[in-house]
């Protein structure tokens, strides 16, 4: 999946300084990312880490442009910023509930609730209540 700096922006409530039809296929941390991947700068202090980066954009804290080549996403919450576009090309993956495996030992005095998950090897004394959509 690829993705313009400029869309991610709009995913992300920020503002867009430089090329925002920069294509973004990925995300990675500031040491591991790649051409194409986009990572995050958290406070403008830490800017030394970026000089090692190959990242092609960045999602930095607002009125924040690094010196260097990167076209950038301004944001007052850069975690929670990256945390979305993560999700956006990393989206959970929804398992299908198992219910209790025959391996679990499920004491009769246990109350569960809907849709609980309790997979091999898992024990639920006596008295223990698990609510529901519950996963042991």
């Amino acid at each position: 999946m690829v993705t313009s700096l400029q869309e991610l922006a709009k995913l992300v409530q920020g503002q867009v300084v430089g090329n925002g039809a920069c294509v973004i296929s990925g995300v990675a941390a500031l040491q591991d990312a790649r051409e194409g991947e986009i990572s995050f700068l958290e406070k403008a202090d830490k800017a030394q880490l970026l000089e090692n980066t190959a990242a092609s954009a960045l999602v930095v804290p607002l009125n924040f442009q690094p010196a260097g080549p990167w076209p950038v996403i301004q944001v007052a919450d850069v975690s929670h910023a990256f945390t979305q576009i993560v999700l956006h090309f990393r989206p959970a993956r929804l398992q299908p509930r198992t219910g209790i495996h025959p391996h679990a030992v499920v004491s009769p005095k246990a109350v569960l609730g809907a849709d609980v998950d309790i997979h091999a090897l898992a024990t639920v004394g006596d008295d223990v209540h698990l609510g529901e959509g519950c996963t042991i």
